[in-house]
């Protein structure tokens, strides 16, 4: 009976130590790789939430710059040194309605049509405007109109000018006094210049409609 109650305790005791099976070394390592791995996720993770919120404050750093960054007046760009502004037959107001004309009169054909249009652009004279510096007065200026006849600027129409409600990309021009070129046609009490880029200007005015000018520079230093 001693030796049967033994047997039985012993199989007890090794019962209990085998609830649980070790683990092997194979499983230990899966473990800690599949820890490791989970780990890596959560650095990536968090990784990518800062370079997003990174790439925001640039955008917005850059935007609140381009923002900050001063306004280049419309005076400064009319009265630039050495620049005067050509005249653009083809974007201007009396360019479209002659393509409008010449599409009409030659229909489908081609040949015609650019030959209505040459003859429309060859029968408006080259010309533009500038503002000169008025020697009267400390810092008055001129409006100058010209029409260039063969290589040389002829002067249409010089008169004293202000500038008025400079917005950056539109600017009033008041003319006053006598016109000293007397050369061309009446230039208005006052007139608005746009200039929706620093390449582009464009002048509203009775009687001539929308004229679109390019600038140039340097154009009559030689003169």
């Amino acid at each position: 009976m001693r030796t049967f109650g033994a047997l039985v305790v012993l199989l007890m005791v090794a019962g209990c130590g085998a609830g649980k099976p070790a683990e092997s070394p194979d499983d230990e390592a899966k473990a800690t790789a599949e820890a490791d791995s989970k780990e890596g996720e959560a650095e990536e993770a968090a990784a990518d939430t800062s370079g997003d919120e990174s790439e925001g404050d640039g955008e917005a750093g850059a935007e609140a710059e381009k923002e900050s960054e001063p306004k280049q007046d419309a005076q400064r760009l009319l009265t630039e040194e050495g620049t005067s502004f050509l005249y653009d037959f083809s974007k201007s107001e009396a360019g479209e309605k002659a393509k409008e004309r010449c599409e009409k009169s030659s229909g489908d054909n081609a040949e015609k049509n650019a030959k209505c249009m040459a003859a429309a652009t060859k029968a408006v004279k080259p010309q533009g405007f500038k503002f000169d510096r008025d020697k009267e007065t400390e810092d008055g200026w001129l409006f100058v109109r010209f029409e260039i006849r063969g290589t040389k600027p002829v002067e249409t129409n010089r008169i004293k000018a202000e500038f008025a409600d400079d917005t950056g990309s539109k600017i009033t021009i008041k003319t006053q006094g006598p016109d000293k070129a007397r050369g061309g046609k009446p230039v208005p009490a006052s007139f608005e210049i746009e200039m929706p880029d620093r390449y582009t200007i464009i002048i509203n005015e009775p009687g001539r409609g929308k004229s679109v000018y390019e600038p140039k520079l340097g154009l009559f230093d030689a003169q």
